[in-house]
Parts: structure tokens; sequence; C-alpha cells
């Protein structure tokens, strides 16, 4: 009865981590594109991260700003995540 405790337990502790790790996971993150007076301010909130290289599996460049800019948005590599 006390290994069958035990294991409970430790099903338990599992299940709470990997809720805490995939709800961190499904955090949204606001990016900026240009909006139409060619300024990089209008806000778009969305599932990409950034990366520094396109060779990460879901990888791919485009027009975003992290902040808002008083100019056209550059170029930067965002990836995908689930």
């Amino acid at each position: 009865m006390k290994k069958a405790k035990i294991m409970l337990t430790a099903v338990a502790v599992f299940a709470v981590v990997g809720g805490a790790l995939a709800f961190k996971v499904r955090t949204p993150n606001t990016f900026y594109r240009t909006a139409a007076n060619g300024q990089c301010t209008s806000a778009v909130v969305t599932s990409l991260t950034t990366t520094t290289t396109t060779t990460v599996p879901g990888a791919f460049t485009t027009r975003l700003a992290t902040a808002p800019v008083a100019a056209p948005c550059p170029i930067i590599t965002v990836r995908t995540t689930l």
C-alpha cells in the first residue's frame, strides 16, 4: 500500500509540473508591424518567438519588431511556438 501511495504522489507531482510548463509555453508575444503611416507601431499578438538562426525548425524571416519604432519594421527571424 505504501508503494502505491508513493507512485500516486509521484504521478500527481509530474502532472502539476507538466501542466505548469504547458501553460507557460502558450504565452503569446506582442510584436509590432508596419502601419499604414509607414511606422512600425501597429501591435499584433502572436505565438512567435525571436531566434538568431533560420536553421531552427519552423523559423522564417519577416518584418516585425519587438518594440514600437518610428520607422518601417526591420527584418527579424522568428519561429513558431506550439
